[in-house]
């Protein structure tokens, strides 16, 4: 899988490129076994992944990896619209919290924060009939 910063633990990954303010400590919370094949890449909603030229075909190569893709909405700054490919591929939308972190991961939960609270419409999966 392509991880621009790198690999926090063994399972999960970050794809931001540049640090993101306390994300190393929210990281650290997770403090249940996973399953040997789960793998989880964490993408923290920002300007850069909104300009991210490569961002579909990342997100793409890590889907079909085994990656389940947790989108992040950022602590502070702007509430940029959730690029088209987060959208449609996402297992959670979580907000910067342990707990929704830790819900998503350990609990194995899915979530569709929106960015200043509430619920956003969960993924819709497209099927193909026969």
């Amino acid at each position: 899988m392509r991880y621009k910063r790198g690999i926090l633990m063994e399972q999960i990954g970050i794809y931001n490129a540049r640090e993101v303010g306390g994300l190393a400590e929210l990281l650290a919370t997770i403090d249940c076994e996973l399953g040997e094949n789960e793998h989880f890449l964490i993408v923290v909603n920002n300007q850069e992944i909104a300009e991210d030229e490569g961002l579909e075909t990342a997100m793409m190569s890590a889907l079909a990896k085994g990656a389940k893709i947790i989108v992040v909405w950022p602590l502070e700054g702007p509430h940029l619209a959730l690029p088209d490919i987060l959208r449609k591929i996402r297992i959670a939308l979580i907000k910067f919290d342990s707990e929704a972190l830790h819900d998503v991961i350990c609990n194995k939960n899915g979530r569709n924060d929106g960015p200043g609270g509430g619920r956003l419409p969960a993924p819709k999966t497209d099927r193909h009939c026969c």
